[in-house]
């Protein structure tokens, strides 16, 4: 592993632990440390990551194979259903180890809780740049993104579809795989269907 890779590794964690104030106010539909049980086995909440548009994201724990996995559970009450089975359309066909995109590893129910597990990456691509000093970036750094972001978009597009929402928060580094990988299919819709949605990111 390079410094670069335990640099932005680092970079998550200082991120965290400085906005740790305003991630407390975001807690609403799980609390850390709380366990969930389903079909797929027990999970353990063990960190908030992220609030989006229509979901909060949670770092979570599969405590039978201790694996660490990421929570995105979608808000209760509030009309997102459309957005959960896109995603789940879309993550069902696309998810694949080696494609650049996040990999899909199953969904579920709890308490009228609609959730996706999804394996845990690393940091987004904004949280890069803003703790980049002058937001410089290398060359290395610039190939890397580039080529991961074409490799996933033409993936995309080859099953005749459009993701309709890349933007830095959707770009996650991966640590494991030295790479950066699509996330977040809420908008996306195929080639041919007639898209007449607002669409509506932040």
């Amino acid at each position: 592993m390079s410094a670069a890779f335990v640099v932005w590794d680092s970079i998550c964690k200082i991120k965290l632990s400085s906005n740790m104030n305003i991630i407390i106010e975001s807690f609403k539909e799980l609390k850390i440390g709380q366990e969930i049980t389903t079909s797929l086995g027990t999970f353990r909440v063990t960190s908030y990551i992220a609030t989006g548009r229509c979901c909060e994201v949670y770092k979570g724990e599969q405590k039978l194979l201790k694996k660490k996995v990421a929570l995105k559970v979608f808000r209760r009450h509030q009309n997102y259903g459309g957005a959960l089975q896109r995603e789940l359309h879309f993550l069902h066909r696309l998810s694949a180890s080696d494609s650049n995109i996040v990999e899909h590893l199953g969904e579920l129910k709890w308490e009228n809780r609609d959730i996706l597990v999804q394996e845990l990456l690393t940091c987004t691509l904004r949280d890069i740049f803003l703790n980049t000093d002058d937001g410089a970036c290398s060359p290395w750094f610039i190939l890397t993104l580039v080529t991961d972001l074409l490799r996933g978009l033409a993936y995309i597009h080859e099953n005749e579809i459009v993701h309709a929402d890349i933007k830095p928060t959707n770009l996650l580094w991966d640590a494991k795989t030295s790479s950066f990988k699509i996330v977040d299919f809420g908008l996306s819709f195929k080639t041919t269907e007639k898209y007449s949605h607002i669409i509506q990111s932040r």
